[in-house]
């Protein structure tokens, strides 16, 4: 019967280690995104990524001044839900009579190269609302400290609860870092051309120094964590095995 209970104990508390560490990864990847922004597409430099797009700059400021509001209304559409930009509702009248042929040219050049399949199209939606749902948020925060009081009254101790959260915080800071890293790696082979643009866009400069220093903060906490409990355990007990 106590070899069944420990068994019992040490699988409860393999299952509660695991999904602790996996919430603390869905907590980061929030926690980033809301470091940088609140939505996903705020992070997207329009005019950089129209320039990627295109390929080329654009020097007639009138005619990028257009070309942006359409990157614009694109990805409005793609993240919010909103109508489809149709080249048929872009007004040109602002434009000169010499200005029009090339501005129709750079926005249908625009047009066939920013469109993104609908499933793709769903899918950012999906990602975008998840991560700037701030209910998610505080629903994985608190299965995070539903987590580790189960995770206490398992083991019955709750020093060693905090040792095994220090462990969860420094491989999921581990794991994570990786995995960002070969995800930036792979990007020309994982995404399309459209898609990779918006995608670099977003992980931009800004957004992946907060990405690392966040996962220093992680890994360092958790260390603080176990070698505080380690030397609180350790003292006391070469104090007693040298008396």
């Amino acid at each position: 019967m106590k070899t069944t209970i420990k068994i019992m104990r040490s699988v409860s508390t393999s299952l509660l280690f695991l999904l602790i560490t996996i919430l603390i990864m869905l907590q980061f990847i929030f926690t980033v995104v809301r470091i940088n922004t609140r939505n996903i597409s705020d992070l997207i430099d329009r005019e950089t990524l129209l320039e990627n797009i295109l390929d080329e700059k654009i020097e007639d400021e009138q005619i990028k001044n257009l070309a942006l509001d359409y990157t614009e209304d694109y990805l409005n559409y793609v993240f919010y839900k909103r109508s489809y930009p149709s080249i048929q509702n872009v007004d040109f009248s602002s434009l000169e009579e010499s200005q029009i042929t090339p501005a129709r040219e750079y926005i249908n050049t625009l047009k066939d190269k920013i469109d993104l399949e609908y499933e793709t199209i769903v899918k950012m939606r999906n990602i975008n609302f998840f991560l700037s749902n701030g209910a998610i948020y505080l629903i994985i925060n608190t299965g995070i400290f539903f987590l580790f009081i189960a995770l206490t009254l398992t083991r019955g101790n709750l020093k060693n609860s905090f040792k095994l959260f220090s462990i969860s915080l420094i491989v999921a800071g581990i794991i994570t870092v990786l995995a960002f890293i070969i995800f930036k790696i792979n990007l020309t082979h994982i995404f399309g051309f459209s898609l990779y643009n918006m995608i670099e866009e977003i992980l931009n400069e800004s957004f992946t120094k907060s990405t690392y220093t966040l996962t220093f903060s992680y890994i360092l906490v958790g260390l603080i964590i176990f070698f505080s409990i380690y030397f609180y355990e350790y003292f006391p007990k070469k104090k007693r095995l040298k008396s």
